[in-house]
């Protein structure tokens, strides 16, 4: 998924330590964020009726400069289109500072829900929130992604028949659940 970066690293270094300073939770944070869409994969996939069909692969003879020359564009539009989306979210997620004007919850929520870096960069800065309030609030919008991440997906996606309803409905229950899970566990 080419959503904003949630890699463990990211949410190792930069969401628990850099800006929570929390570093004993990393496991249960893991768990937190990455146990829920993997179950609910695993259960999709086994409610899944068999695919129709096969895989094609090129031919050694279709190998040639010309299919590395593609890919090789292919990689830098898909890198410049996805950098864009970030840029675009990033002001958007400025933005909200405007329009939140004093309510920091209300800005939290805005900047959170529309790029997740710079919501959790609000969120672990609040002074008026507890750490329990703060560790769900940032884990939620994590599992969400952001408007920035569903924008990339899909816009990577766009073409393949993937619905974005369905997929928008399987990150809100994701977001749900590890929210819940992440107030039980704080």
């Amino acid at each position: 998924i080419s959503r904003d970066d949630i890699s463990p690293v990211f949410v190792g270094s930069y969401l628990l330590i850099s800006s929570l300073e929390i570093y004993h939770m990393t496991w249960i944070t893991y768990a937190i964020l990455y146990l829920p869409p993997l179950i609910s994969g695993l259960f999709l996939l086994s409610r899944q009726k068999a695919c129709c069909g096969k895989k094609k692969s090129a031919s050694r003879s279709n190998l040639n400069f010309q299919i590395i020359d593609a890919g090789i564009m292919n990689g830098f539009e898909t890198l410049l289109k996805l950098g864009g989306y970030i840029m675009l979210f990033s002001l958007m997620a400025q933005m909200c500072v405007r329009v939140a004007g004093k309510n920091e919850l209300l800005l939290m929520c805005l900047t959170g829900f529309t790029e997740i870096t710079n919501g959790i960069h609000v969120i672990a800065q609040s002074i008026s929130y507890p750490l329990a309030f703060k560790y769900p609030m940032i884990i939620g919008f994590t599992a969400f992604g952001g408007l920035s991440g569903f924008a990339q997906t899909a816009s990577m996606v766009k073409e393949t028949g993937i619905s974005m309803r369905f997929y928008l409905a399987f990150r809100l229950v994701q977001t749900i659940i590890s929210t819940l899970l992440a107030f039980l566990f704080i």
